[in-house]
């Protein structure tokens, strides 16, 4: 992404002065402290601390120290620690540590360390952990470490290492190690190695190498 000259956008500074932007376009917010920027279209924002975002769209957010962000749609955050999403459609989330979003649709990331998805459908993380994913339909995990999934339906996962999966519908689970996989129904496990089966419905086992705990009511 292209950033404009920081120059030109000097009137957004870091004191309580950035809290009256407002209906922007095509702005740049950088180094604000406390910020409370709403309605914004098609903007840049780099190294806030603790600001509220609301009504934000098509826009991009680099390194945020803690933040709040309402109703987004088609944001990318990358980069930035404790931050806390609520109401968003399609929205990338890349290199975060500490991530909690709720109420999200179309969420795509990557590399992110203490992401918490709840209520949501269409997410795709790759090498994110630990994760939490709860409530949704529609996932699509690769990579991940000490990933706990919950309530969904429709998931993929591959190459999760000590996961623990419950309640699960209509999913795949992939070559995941030492996992445990519980209430699933309508599923399908392929090439897992140690896994610990509890309370499966109509599901089927191709190549698992059952070495660990296995149990199947």
């Amino acid at each position: 992404f292209f950033f404009s000259s920081r120059r030109r956008h000097t009137r957004f500074l870091p004191v309580s002065w950035a809290r009256r932007c407002v209906q922007e376009t095509g702005a740049g917010f950088y180094r604000n402290i406390n910020p409370t920027i709403i309605n914004v279209t098609n903007s840049n924002f780099a190294d806030n601390v603790n600001g509220n975002f609301v009504n934000i769209e098509n826009s991009q957010f680099w390194d945020t120290k803690g933040g709040n962000f309402q109703n987004l749609n088609n944001v990318s955050v990358t980069g930035g620690t404790n931050l806390h999403i609520k109401n968003a459609n399609i929205i990338y989330l890349n290199g975060i540590e500490n991530v909690t979003a709720e109420n999200v649709n179309h969420v795509f990331g990557f590399n992110n360390k203490g992401i918490t998805l709840n209520q949501f459908t269409d997410a795709k993380q790759t090498q994110s952990s630990p994760a939490t994913y709860i409530q949704g339909d529609g996932l699509k995990i690769e990579y991940g470490q000490y990933t706990i999934v919950r309530d969904l339906n429709n998931v993929t996962a591959s190459y999760v290492y000590g996961g623990k999966f419950r309640n699960i519908s209509n999913s795949h689970f992939i070559e995941n190690h030492n996992s445990v996989f519980e209430n699933i129904q309508n599923s399908s496990f392929k090439k897992n190695s140690n896994p610990t089966y509890i309370n499966h419905t109509n599901c089927t086992y191709n190549d698992n190498n059952l070495r660990g705990q296995q149990l199947i009511m």
